[in-house]
Formats: C-alpha cells, structure tokens, sequence
C-alpha cells in the first residue's frame, strides 16, 4: 500500500444513497487507501450490520465504478467487517482485499 488515510468530516467525501424508506442521505466512508498499483479504496470498516448497510455498500460500489469512469483512475470499495478483521489480524493491506472473498 502506498497511502492511508482516516477520512475526517473537513474532507467533505460524501456518498449519496437511498436509505430503506427512500430518503437521500449522506454516507461517508472511514478510510481511503492507495495501492502501489493505483487503486484507489474508500474502506468502510463495519461492526454494527443496520437495515440500510445494504443500500450503502450498493452506493458505494456504484460509486467507484463512476469515479473509475469519469476519471480514469482505478477506484474499488471495501467493507471490512469487524469480526473478519479481529478473526484474521491482516497486518498487510494484501490480506483485507483477500478477506473480502471470504464475508
């Protein structure tokens, strides 16, 4: 991994998406890492499984496919759930991509 980085509310990185009862709201991811290949990844790290996770992981893929479009830069989100990650204590960024097969 190149960079890391703890997304803070200054940031304004912000994804919209339609909760569970249709209404607009504002999502906004934990971390952003950048792979020595380029990639760019807005990381939501995830305990708490609510009604409208689904709604923003669906977002937030749909916005790095965009994002990936509209500037050509490789963008792809990762959720990390807590207990996969206290189950397998990654202690290279290689690892979580790996995890994320196996949720």
């Amino acid at each position: 991994m190149e960079r890391f980085a703890k997304l803070q509310e200054r940031f304004g990185f912000v994804i919209e998406y339609t909760d569970a009862t249709g209404n607009l709201r504002h999502y906004e991811p934990d971390f952003v890492a950048v792979t020595a290949g380029g990639t760019h990844h807005p990381i939501e790290a995830k305990g708490l499984e609510d009604v409208n996770v689904e709604h923003k992981d669906r977002a937030a893929r749909l916005w790095a496919e965009n994002a990936t479009a509209l500037t050509g830069t490789p963008w792809c989100y990762l959720k990390v759930r807590q207990a996969t990650f206290e189950k397998l204590k990654p202690d290279e960024f290689a690892d979580l991509l790996a995890a994320r097969g196996s949720e």
